[in-house]
Order: structure tokens, then C-alpha cells, then sequence
């Protein structure tokens, strides 16, 4: 949720993705339950502006999936800034644009449970193929979603996280009812029910992150219209290594060590 990244050859590794620094100020990542579903993915934070205590940050996904004659695909791109507003407090806003679309119907039997939104028969797949034909089997989707946060680091272990994000905006092109994957059926019901993109994609959550060494742990709890949302904001597990400074701070400690047990003898 910040504009801040990895460092240069510093690896992340959490629940649910893997991040490394690839370039300074560069990282990259995936999320390999995806990658393992049939579904390739990757996502990237670059942060080219530094001035003071503000940051600026350009970030991207892809994911994509193809099975015969269907294929699907979930791409965006967006900004983030964060600004340290006091030395223990910061404020992160972003914003994100995403488009989401497929061509083709696919048949569930040949796609994972974990990436269908709703369970329907082959049988009811290719009646709606031979009802509507192959003409006009294209989905597109076009979303716009906005999120604030802010942290305060009580210490260099203990840090109050508070997260809210939503869809502000959202256009679809469709000569269809798109299938239930990839969220495509869900972004169609939106348009559909005339209601607030706000209302419908809300996630707020609070959370509290320990950051030790090389381990960061975050647990909370939220409110979303969607239910369990906001356990991905508000619920992270993750194991760093590498990068300049810890580096140089485990050189540092084994230093310590050292001159300490000389001295002891």
C-alpha cells in the first residue's frame, strides 16, 4: 500500500506472493498458487521520484489465462504516493486502473474450482454458445479504484496500519453474460445492478504489524461488502532476505560478536 519498494537483490517471500528487488528502487513479483492454477501472472513497483520525505511510485499486473478457445485477462496500472507526515507517521494514497476481459466461453470442467466464481455444467456452456453463436463472445471491463492508508510506527517493531480502498468507477462492454471466471460474471453484476461502485467494493481494515528481523507478521480486522475481503488487507505473513542493508547489518552483528568474544578471552 506504500510507493516504497525492495531493495536491490532483497527477496520477499509471503502468503500469497513472491517479491524481488530486481533493479534500485525496482521490484517485481508473482503470485505462484496462480502461476500453478493456469493462470501467469506478474506484478511490478517502481519508485522513480524521491524528494524529501515524499515518494511517487508507478505499478502494474497481468494476469492472463487461455484454455482452447477462451482466453481471459486482468491488466492495471496506477500511481501511489506516500509522504512521511512526522517521523513515526505516514500517509499512502493510490489510485488504479484496471480493465478486465475475455473472449471466448470456456468450459469449467477444464478449469480449476479456486478461479470460478460460481460451478455451472458444460451442458449449460454450449447452449449458450449455440444460442448465441461465436460472433459476439467478447467481454471488457474498465475499473477505476482509489486507496488510502496510513501507519504509525510506535518502534522499530511495532507499527498501527489502517487501510480503505474502493472502485470509483466502472464501464462494460459486453454482447454477453461473461462466465464466472477471473470475476468477470461479478464485474458484469455490478453494472447491472445500477448500484454505487463504492458501496459494492468497499474494503476497510485495521491491522497491527510486528517487523522483526527478517519476519513481518500483520494481523487485523475489517469490514467489506464482499465478505473476507479485508483479510488481504489486514492479515500478511512474510520472510525477507538479502538487499544492502541487511547486509550490512548482519556483517554489523557478526562483528559485534566477534570483538565481543575477544574480549571476554
Amino acid at each position: 500500500f506504500t510507493a516504497y519498494t525492495l531493495e536491490w537483490g532483497e527477496t520477499k517471500l509471503g502468503l500469497a506472493t513472491i517479491t524481488v528487488g530486481l533493479l534500485p528502487r525496482t521490484h517485481i513479483g508473482t503470485v505462484p498458487v496462480l502461476d500453478a492454477l493456469g493462470v501467469p501472472n506478474a506484478h511490478f513497483k517502481v519508485n522513480p521520484l524521491r524528494i524529501g520525505r515524499y515518494d511517487l511510485a508507478v505499478t502494474g499486473s497481468h494476469y492472463a489465462m487461455s484454455q482452447d478457445e477462451f482466453n481471459a485477462y486482468h491488466s492495471s496500472a496506477g500511481i501511489t504516493q506516500s509522504v512521511q507526515l512526522a517521523r513515526p507517521w505516514s500517509i499512502h494514497v493510490g489510485a488504479n486502473y484496471a480493465v478486465i476481459g475475455s473472449d471466448g466461453i470456456p468450459l469449467p470442467s477444464s478449469l480449476p474450482d479456486a478461479i470460478q466464481s460460481d460451478k455451472i455444467s458444460d451442458a449449460e456452456i454450449e447452449a449458450a454458445k449455440a444460442k448465441l453463436g461465436m460472433d459476439d463472445l467478447s467481454f471488457r471491463a474498465e475499473a477505476i479504484t482509489v486507496s488510502v492508508a496510513t501507519d504509525v510506527r510506535f518502534n522499530r517493531r511495532d507499527s498501527l496500519i489502517l487501510q480503505a480502498k474502493a472502485m470509483t468507477w466502472a464501464n462494460i462492454e459486453t454482447g454477453f453474460t461473461p462466465p464466472p471466471v477471473l470475476g468477470l460474471d461479478q464485474a458484469m453484476e455490478l453494472a447491472d445492478s445500477g448500484k454505487a461502485p463504492i458501496a459494492e467494493t468497499y474494503v476497510a481494515s485495521a491491522a497491527w504489524q510486528f517487523s522483526w528481523k527478517q519476519v513481518d507478521l500483520r494481523v487485523g480486522a475489517g469490514v467489506s461488502n464482499v465478505p473476507g475481503a479485508w483479510l488481504l488487507q489486514s492479515t500478511d505473513l512474510s520472510y525477507r532476505f538479502g538487499g544492502k542493508t541487511r547486509r550490512t547489518e548482519s556483517r554489523m552483528a557478526k562483528t559485534w560478536k566477534k570483538n565481543k568474544a575477544d574480549t571476554k578471552r
